[in-house]
């Protein structure tokens, strides 16, 4: 299942100019880009491990673990 009803991906997996250091770098992730408000969806069934309210770099963020791997929710404005 994709997080997002509709996918706009502002910066891939892999090497990456830095949007805060202007560095190239290495992204492990992927950024989705959304409206505030919008719902995002776990991308499959798991164990929500960590919901916090501040995180530097990601502001509000969740992670759930799924059977062989996490996804991490980055910049959420609510859970």
């Amino acid at each position: 299942m994709n997080p997002l009803k509709e996918m706009k991906v502002t910066s891939p997996f892999g090497q990456r100019i830095a949007p805060i250091k202007g560095a190239s770098t290495y992204h492990s992730g992927v950024d989705l880009k959304a409206a505030i408000g919008t719902e995002c969806f776990a991308e499959d069934k798991g164990v929500v491990k960590v919901a916090t309210e501040y995180s530097k770099g990601i502001g509000k963020y969740i992670v759930i673990e799924h059977d062989n791997h996490c996804t991490t929710y980055g910049h959420l404005d609510a859970f």
